[in-house]
């Protein structure tokens, strides 16, 4: 994601906050990002093993044990880190290929360090779990653990979490959790990976699918002194082939099994950042999916920003994604977060070639567009056969202004969330600019956080929910929802084992809030990942290979009149989840 951008319309951009930022690092998200700590379907499991192979013994060079410095990129594949010079042969250490190097002795025979490092599996799924474990020191004796990241901008993420080892002198991250004032609380292996921070001007960066490559650090004493260091490489998918899209109209990247075999095929869509998310596609097509990450604006070809986004060269992409010979079904999945789940809700409402729709902090209304100085939103975000469709525009006033001006002055983090609020009290706004996602064909999985500080995507979900209710077809929804989470809960932005988007400081005096903990996101990422998978794996299964119909109703015109909300107790597959 780009800093400073968000995923929805800037209206409240200047916009001052009421409350301090959130920086609590309570709760803990479960044993690894395949368990989460919500209730719900146990994680798939992952094989976490790895062939074993006889540890190399070379020589040893004990200059830069303590030296963090001197660490260099290693040869192992080039994703190691090692002290020293590049290659270990040269300094005499213990290699083991998967667990890690331990020191040896000097040549003199004193023993430099004992202490071994463990990190299993070497190389994995950015999403799956990791068994670390140090050894090798003084019993009950103090060792930080330091995780050392670069994001997709070149920027230094780090993680510092303190343990004591117990009687055998032995940290073991299945079992032990961190003392207080660690990066993170709790029994969790990947909370060292997730747990990083950056220097607070931006989110995480990532949108190629090149792998994240991690330093794990073993520090002693008051003094720092590194005893250990080892290396882990998370990936986006396995064998995952990647394929340039330049169609006419159409922008973006294939993910897809290196297999050929047909599978069911997936739009991907970004919110307000533009671009495409590819390491997230290709996440998703290793799950078994024709994965396209569309870039609908914001790139070559495309419209520069999100304004007068023609929905027929998004229904041209569905229907060359459903002429690949790889692609299998009658109908296509989208998935789309904050703008693009707005995106994938009314395409869905349109075009009956989209089946199953994922709407990550969703909007009920059709928002508007963008333009480049955030400031004019008289524009249409969509159009339809060069018509602009209806929408929820409106103006910065002066009070807006001041409102920003004196947020600023007061070091209060800006929040947009009260002025989509203030649209939800004009019922005639909600007539003209809601979706008719009770024309979607196929099911519906809603999935927000209620501390949604960008937008209250809950309460959207909670008018989609009426509107179907109102309609009769309140079974086409499940809504999944999470406390303590802000705007970018879940997948594609939420990815588990990687670090939440909860809010950035761009200067010293304007910053960001998007809401919730970073803990409870990272449980949530886990658990809404996993809830995804399964809701997905559920709309393949059902795949209809005939084309669906429509019902006769007008299309995206259809308004409702009025809006009535569903009543306590509604259940079925729309019952809410609150976790």
């Amino acid at each position: 994601m780009v800093a400073g951008a968000s995923g929805a319309p800037g209206r409240g951009h200047l916009r001052g906050g009421a409350h301090p930022r959130r920086h609590g690092t309570a709760g803990q998200p479960g044993a690894g990002p395949r368990a989460g700590r919500a209730e719900g379907p146990e994680p798939r499991p992952r094989r976490l093993g790895h062939r074993g192979r006889e540890p190399l013994v070379v020589e040893s060079s004990p200059a830069s044990r303590s030296d963090p410095g001197s660490l260099r990129r290693g040869p192992l594949g080039g994703a190691g880190l090692w002290p020293g010079r590049d290659d270990p042969a040269e300094r005499g250490d213990v290699v083991d290929p998967v667990g890690g190097w331990t020191p040896a002795p000097h040549r003199g025979g004193a023993l430099v360090s004992a202490v071994t490092l463990q990190v299993a599996p070497r190389r994995t799924r950015v999403d799956d779990s990791l068994s670390v474990r140090i050894e090798g020191l003084t019993p009950y004796a103090p060792a930080d653990l330091v995780v050392t990241t670069t994001d997709g901008a070149l920027r230094v993420w780090t993680s510092r979490s303190a343990f004591r080892a117990d009687s055998e002198g032995v940290i073991d991250l299945t079992r032990d959790a961190p003392l207080t004032g660690s990066s993170y609380a709790g029994v969790d292996p990947t909370g060292p990976l997730w747990s990083v921070v950056g220097d607070g001007t931006a989110l995480f960066r990532k949108q190629r699918a090149t792998p994240l490559q991690y330093r794990f650090a073993v520090e002693l004493g008051t003094a720092g002194e590194v005893a250990v260091v080892d290396a882990v490489v998370r990936h986006f998918g396995h064998r995952v082939v990647e394929e340039s899209v330049a169609e006419p109209g159409i922008v973006g990247t294939v993910h897809r099994p290196g297999d050929r075999q047909p599978r069911p095929a997936v739009l991907l869509l970004g919110g307000s950042d533009g671009g495409s998310l590819n390491h997230a596609a290709s996440l998703l097509a290793d799950e078994g999916y024709v994965v396209l990450a569309l870039a609908y604006f914001g790139v070559e070809d495309r419209p520069p920003t999100l304004a007068g986004i023609d929905l027929d060269d998004i229904d041209g992409a569905v229907s060359w994604l459903l002429a690949r010979p790889d692609v299998t079904g009658a109908q296509i999945a989208a998935v789309g977060i904050s703008r693009g789940a707005e995106l994938a809700l009314q395409l869905a409402s349109d075009n009956p070639r989209v089946g199953a729709v994922v709407a990550v902090a969703p909007s009920a209304l059709r928002q508007p567009g963008l333009t480049t100085n955030f400031s004019d939103f008289t524009h249409a975000a969509w159009v339809r056969g060069a018509v602009p469709l209806p929408f929820n525009g409106s103006k910065l006033g002066m009070r807006d202004w001041l409102g920003s001006a004196w947020g600023m002055l007061r070091r209060r983090p800006m929040r947009q969330v009260e002025s989509f609020r203030e649209d939800l009290r004009h019922p005639d706004r909600v007539r003209r600019a809601g979706i008719a996602v009770e024309r979607c064909t196929g099911p519906l999985l809603l999935v927000s956080g209620e501390d949604d500080q960008l937008w209250p995507s809950a309460e959207f979900a909670d008018l989609i929910l009426a509107r179907l209710h109102a309609h009769g077809r309140v079974e086409l929804a499940e809504d999944l929802r999470y406390a303590r989470v802000g705007h970018f809960v879940a997948f594609p932005m939420g990815i588990p084992g990687m670090p939440p988007s909860i809010d950035l400081s761009p200067t010293s005096f304007f910053s960001i809030d998007f809401g919730g903990e970073r803990a409870e996101h990272a449980a949530a990422a886990v658990n809404a990942w996993v809830r995804q998978l399964d809701f997905l794996d559920r709309w393949r299964s059902g795949l209809d290979p005939a084309p669906p119909a429509l019902d006769g109703l007008p299309m995206s015109t259809a308004m409702l009149d009025d809006l009535h909300p569903a009543p306590a107790g509604v259940s079925g597959a729309a019952e809410r989840r609150t976790r």
